[in-house]
Parts: C-alpha cells; structure tokens; sequence
C-alpha cells in the first residue's frame, strides 16, 4: 500500500447513524483509521447547515491533499476548538452533505450511504438536540420541519445514488462486518 491515504465517505440523513458508525469503524480499526467530521467545514455565519454552499469544500479538499502528502491538518469544531488530524493509512469523513461535491467523491476510495426511515431519523434528532444540547423541543420541530427535512429531499436524498454501499441506519453487526471488509480490501 505505500504511504497512500484510503479517504472513506459516510453520508446520510440527520439523525441516520454516520457519527455513530464511524466511531464504531474507527475503534475497530484502532491507529490505521482517522475521522474528519464534515460539521468542521460550515462555513461561519451561514444562516442553515443543509445546503451544500454551507460548507467549505475548497478547505475540505486542501485538507485531503495534505493528509494524502503525509501533513496533519487543523480544524476547528463549531465551538471553535482546535484538533489536529494525523495523515493514516484510512481518513473517514462523515457527513450528510458529502456526497453534494463531485470534486470530494471522485477522492473517495468507498462511499457508504446509511439510509433509515425518516420518522426513525426526526425523533434520533430531537432526542439528541433535547438531551445533549437542551434545546426546546418546539424549537427542534420547527428547525426540522423549516430547513432539515427540505434540505434532506432536496440535496442529501438525491446523493445516495452516489454511494458504493448503502447500509441500515440500524447498524446492525453485519453490516459493519460487511463495510469493515470493504475498507481493509482498499488496503490489499
């Protein structure tokens, strides 16, 4: 394999599953896997997250080149802490948008869409905007039905074309089984 960088896509709904898998992949593959984690790349000030010009691809790319020549990368998360990101021989990015950019999925070795119904995906969402970030339900239903859901049929569901696997947001055993397969064959 060299030094070469297997860049994996995660995509999908809000609320579909991709933070979840990717933690899942990342501790079964231990130091052989890195994450970038598309929320990284909003741009600041954008007045919603669910559209694709929210989201800074010409820094996601630059830092794909970088990892791939072997350079840690800096990012900030949306409270604008810094982690560095070390060049390994797997980077997943995850991310609902992901797949919106022609010039990011041409650099993906594999990209995994995770699909799940959408009601399952609306209540995930509420659930964890209640109970990690203490928003009001109301307000989490509003935001939902005024700009996720018309995001999600409009850019992310069209995207799923995309993918290479598509998998169960229930994230059974298997399945994880079968795409861990799929990213260690990138590395033969």
């Amino acid at each position: 394999m060299g030094n070469r960088v297997h860049f994996i896509g995660i995509a999908g709904g809000t609320g579909a599953g991709k933070t979840t898998l990717a933690g899942k992949l990342l501790a079964a593959l231990g130091e052989e896997a890195g994450l970038l984690h598309l929320d990284h790349y909003f741009r600041p000030g954008t007045p919603t997250h669910n559209r694709p010009e929210a989201i800074d691809c010409g820094k996601l790319l630059a830092d794909m080149d970088r990892l791939q020549a072997g350079i840690c990368v800096e990012v900030k998360n949306r409270v604008g802490e810094l982690y560095t990101i070390e060049p390994r021989p797997l980077i997943f990015i995850e991310g609902h948008l992901l797949l919106c950019f022609p010039e990011v999925r041409e650099r993906l070795d594999l990209a995994v869409y995770i699909d799940l119904d959408s009601d399952e995906r609306v209540v995930r969402r509420i659930c964890r905007n209640v109970e990690r970030f203490g928003m009001p339900l109301a307000q989490v239903a509003a935001w939902y039905l005024s700009d996720a859901k018309e995001g999600h049929d409009r850019f992310i569901e069209p995207t799923r074309r995309y993918a290479d696997l598509i998998i169960w947001g229930d994230l059974k055993e298997r399945s994880i089984n079968a795409l861990l397969a799929a990213v260690k064959a990138l590395q033969s």
